[in-house]
């Protein structure tokens, strides 16, 4: 009758081999932690513009709206992340249609411009848009001359 007693004995050659072991075994599993963990922080994004960072409208009615595309392409081997976007004026709105960029895909800020009731003349604003790529924000610029209808 079976009465709950283990058949084998233990033994210190036992105990010491097991305690080998899991050594062993917690070495590898930590050696295979730090790998991946170096391996991750080795992987970036990289946002490369493929149009220049300022535009300038020119001359224009006051009622026309404008608007400009600032496109780019992340160079990186990492998901870049468009975060928060700030504009200088209410004047001016910028959309992003897709927030997070695959590696070696496009992407683009849309940033429009309406100056109505605004003072006509010159005007320079000014699109921050924060990502994952740097930790200094972007800064896209428009400018021109509007001038209002007679």
């Amino acid at each position: 009758m079976y009465k709950g007693v283990c058949r084998f004995r233990r033994t210190p050659f036992l105990d010491t081999f097991k305690a080998l072991y899991m050594k062993k075994v917690l070495a590898a599993l930590a050696f295979l932690v730090s790998l991946s963990a170096a391996h991750a922080q080795q992987r970036k994004p990289q946002l490369t513009m493929l149009t220049k960072v300022e535009h300038d409208f020119g001359n224009y009615h006051e009622k026309v709206p404008r608007s400009v595309v600032f496109v780019f392409r992340n160079t990186g081997d990492a998901p870049l992340v468009v975060g928060n976007i700030e504009t200088s004026c209410g004047c001016t709105t910028a959309k992003v249609p897709r927030r997070v960029v695959r590696p070696g895909m496009k992407g683009y800020v849309r940033v429009y411009y309406s100056g109505n009731g605004f003072l006509p003349g010159n005007f320079k604003k000014t699109v921050n848009v924060s990502t994952n790529a740097a930790p200094q924000p972007l800064t896209l610029t428009i400018r021109g001359n509007y001038f209002p209808l007679d």
